[in-house]
């Protein structure tokens, strides 16, 4: 009957002590429902949401099920799911919460998700620039149709027409490119790629060219 007893305790602290471990190290890839049913959620590390941290002109969001386009102030938080766009004439910055950095020109549109050790981006329109700050195991994602740009430090940008082929600069670091979840290269810094539905088209650009079209901005006129 001791030995029993014994083998129960052994396989009772066996269970808590997995169970520990899921908590501890969570699935990266799951959405935030996921990792609630899971008991992943203890705490809110991991987690990276943003607020905004200046706005030139109008900036709005919208909520799914959540009404119509509504207008955003400087402080406001940005929670998963929201949809983003500036409008004529308009800029924005968003700093997330491990201190990365997206910035908006005009007519730009984005929608925000976060999963556990990710912020995703989806750009829907527009011109976004983004600074990710090193974090090893977290992903800095931007998807524009069926591509997705993978980054944990880095600086690039896309610029998105409503019906033109999306534009990447690399300006520091690196990215990895997928095409439907497919790995298709590694890209480092000075490179410019347009990313067709068929091809990838890979050049050399130059600062000097970067700064005559004015695709890097800030309300503190950064020098890159």
């Amino acid at each position: 009957m001791n030995s029993i007893n014994v083998i129960l305790t052994v396989i009772m602290f066996t269970l808590f002590a997995v169970a520990g471990l899921l908590v501890k190290f969570p699935d990266k890839g799951d959405d935030l429902m996921v990792q609630l049913a899971k008991g992943q959620l203890f705490s809110e590390e991991g987690i990276y949401a943003g607020n905004v941290e200046n706005i030139e002109g109008t900036l709005e969001q919208r909520i799914p099920d959540g009404g119509g386009w509504k207008n955003v102030a400087v402080g406001e938080r940005i929670i998963s799911g929201m949809e983003i766009r500036t409008l004529a004439d308009s800029k924005a910055i968003i700093k997330f919460d491990d201190g990365s950095i997206l910035k908006m020109t005009e007519v730009s549109q984005i929608i925000f998700e976060n999963k556990l050790y990710q912020i995703n981006i989806e750009v829907i329109n527009g011109f976004v620039y983004n600074e990710v700050v090193f974090f090893a195991s977290r992903k800095y994602n931007v998807k524009t149709g069926d591509y997705k740009m993978e980054s944990t430090e880095g600086i690039f940008t896309i610029n998105k027409d409503f019906q033109e082929d999306p534009e990447v600069l690399i300006l520091e670091g690196r990215i990895d490119l997928f095409l439907l979840e497919e790995k298709k290269n590694e890209f480092a810094k000075d490179r410019k790629l347009f990313l067709r539905s068929d091809s990838i088209e890979e050049l050399d650009f130059s600062k000097n060219e970067l700064q005559s079209e004015e695709m890097i901005w800030s309300f503190d006129k950064r020098e890159k």
